[in-house]
């Protein structure tokens, strides 16, 4: 005789929620500040140098795209965690024949 098997996940979909909204606010923001970047022609650092495409273009167009590659990537990984926790919250619970 088998018991009925228990659904236990490390992570349910009421603690991937803030996480989705960490992510979500960091990809935002990260965006803002690729777009003013992209608008201005100017990377400001907030301890280092600000790096301007005047100055130095290679420089700022391999910081921008690792800045984009960096926002589409937490992006891409809120919109994950978002599927993930709404299938937590909506499935079904039990496990009975």
């Amino acid at each position: 005789m088998t018991e009925p098997r228990k659904f236990s996940s490390f992570w349910n979909g009421a603690q991937l929620l803030p996480i989705v909204a960490l992510a979500g606010w960091g990809a935002a923001r990260g965006g803002w500040e690729v777009w003013r970047a992209l608008q201005t022609g100017l990377l400001r650092h907030g301890k280092g140098p600000d790096v301007a495409l005047d100055d130095r273009p290679l420089l700022f167009w391999t910081l921008n795209g690792f800045y984009s590659l960096c926002v589409l990537v937490t992006a891409g990984l809120a919109v994950f965690y978002l599927v993930l926790a709404l299938h937590e919250m909506t499935r079904k619970k039990g496990g009975g024949r």
